[in-house]
């Protein structure tokens, strides 16, 4: 028996209908998408010929693009902070209780280790510079490298340039079975395994001031992975090696700078009002004058010229940046990640809805950041640092203080009032807790209880006594309700006094 599709087939066949073949539209071929180029490659080979040459690209804008640079800095105050991001450690007992003398133990060994004596190999950055240094790396390099040593005052870092990392150092198949991809060497499963760092081109042998990493008489250093704290956002499986950030938004960049810097020229051509002057014509046999003539103006200035001498005035186009600017900021914002005004530093034609909702949008990318460093640099490290501070907990203590909390910097409300009064509202009606909206805020709620508790006490100890808001409003409605007291007995008095009469 046949289907009715069966038939409805034949019936179109019969008709002259021919079959189609069903594709995708953005596979099409024609005329509009001829100079659309493709490639079908993998993530290291789309990297390793592209590598360089973006990452000494996002360095210049690094270095010279004035929105690139203020990006930078924004990134560096919306994800680190003023502190970093803060430890918490929240080790229990089995009864639920927190171990609040191991914990504050654990914490302040760990703020002890992050001044920059303690943590950093050349002692010049604290652990949050090294935090804002790494993010600031990561967003420009598209990757940053960390060795972990140890010396005689213990655990340190140091940080490396990704420079050490030569991507043209490629081995396919090593003598213990491991590849290496752009001097990474990986296992069978892509882990990897160690890193091997090749002395850069600008860092010769003989330069002054480089430290030789890389023993003179080899060319390749290799260091296992366990010392090596490599890290970067992968855009596609199997990616060993990290882009610039800016890979997406460089070009647009690039060409806004030129326009810029086109307008610029124009508009200090255009303000000095130049002028072109034209020596008269020998005629007649006679001979032009040959006296200096002073071209230099001065505001307000009034020249004479010789006779013969024609002026002619030199008034160049006044620059025309209508939107383009704005369409090519707007573009690389969201490449970037960040809300335009905020990118742009343009409040021109926002208002109040809209500039809340972009920066909501902004913060949630910030948040995800906080936390992305938090496990691929700050665990890492306080695991690391953890193993190696025997004195600050023993073996049996490792596990249970071993995954800490991370806080990172809050943000303030953007309408204080509303936003207090909505978090209000959900914590009486059980959808937030009070700790969330401290962690909203970046403080800790425990910290915060405890200070409430001692400043209360200091206050109660030194005998003064502040009302809240509440108790105001409740002495107030008190007041309110003596006063309509005593007016009532007053009513009723002079009501019985004239009864009597």
């Amino acid at each position: 028996m046949l289907s009715l599709s069966t038939i409805a087939e034949k019936v179109f066949r019969s008709a002259g209908a021919t079959p189609s073949v069903r594709r995708y539209a953005g596979a099409g071929r024609s005329r509009l998408v001829g100079d659309w180029t493709t490639s079908n490659l993998s993530a290291n080979q789309e990297i390793k010929d592209d590598l360089k040459t973006l990452r000494a690209r996002s360095r210049q804008l690094a270095r010279d693009n004035d929105y690139f640079i203020g990006w930078l800095r924004k990134m560096e105050i919306y994800v680190i902070g003023l502190f970093g991001l803060k430890l918490q450690v929240d080790a229990k007992k089995n009864t639920g209780d927190k171990k609040d003398s191991l914990n504050k133990k654990v914490e302040d060994a760990w703020a002890l280790w992050c001044r920059k004596e303690n943590c950093d190999v050349t002692g010049q950055r604290s652990f949050r510079d090294i935090e804002a240094l790494a993010l600031r790396t990561l967003l420009v390099d598209g990757e940053f490298l960390i060795r972990k040593t140890i010396d005689a005052y213990g655990p340190r870092l140091q940080m490396l340039d990704v420079d050490w990392l030569n991507e043209d150092y490629n081995d396919p198949k090593l003598p213990n079975g491991n590849r290496i991809v752009m001097s990474v060497e990986l296992d069978k499963y892509d882990k990897p395994v160690a890193y091997h760092f090749t002395h850069p081109k600008w860092s010769a042998a003989n330069y002054v001031g480089i430290t030789p990493i890389v023993p003179p008489a080899q060319l390749h250093l290799r260091v296992p992975a366990a010392e090596i704290i490599h890290r970067f956002i992968p855009e596609r499986i199997g990616q060993v090696r990290g882009v610039p950030s800016a890979h997406g938004s460089m070009m647009t960049l690039n060409q806004l700078d030129g326009f810029d810097e086109a307008e610029l020229i124009g508009a200090r051509v255009g303000a000095s009002n130049m002028a072109f002057i034209s020596p008269p014509a020998e005629a007649d046999g006679g001979v032009a004058s040959e006296d200096p003539l002073d071209t230099e103006v001065s505001p307000g200035q009034i020249l004479e010229l010789p006779a013969g001498y024609t002026v002619h005035e030199f008034t160049p186009q006044k620059p025309l940046d209508t939107s383009w600017s704005k369409r090519m900021l707007r573009k690389a914002a969201g490449s970037l990640g960040i809300d335009y005004s905020d990118f742009a530093n343009d409040l021109e034609s926002v208002n109040f809805s809209s500039i809340r909702a972009g920066t909501i949008n902004s913060r949630d990318g910030y948040r995800m950041m906080q936390q992305w460093i938090a496990t691929n640099l700050c665990q890492d490290v306080y695991s690391w640092w953890l193993m190696m501070s025997t004195s600050v907990v023993t073996a049996g203590q490792i596990q249970q203080v071993l995954y800490p909390k991370w806080r990172g910097r809050g943000f303030d409300w953007v309408d204080p009032v509303k936003d207090v009064q909505a978090n209000t509202m959900a914590c009486d009606r059980g959808f937030k807790t009070l700790s969330q909206v401290h962690y909203e805020a970046g403080e800790d709620f425990e910290d915060v209880i405890l200070q409430l508790k001692y400043e209360q006490d200091f206050i109660e100890a030194n005998g003064v006594k502040l009302q809240s808001p509440s108790e105001q409003a409740q002495m107030q409605l008190e007041q309110q309700q003596m006063q309509q007291d005593q007016a009532d007995a007053a009513a009723k008095a002079t009501a019985a006094t004239a009864g009597k009469k």
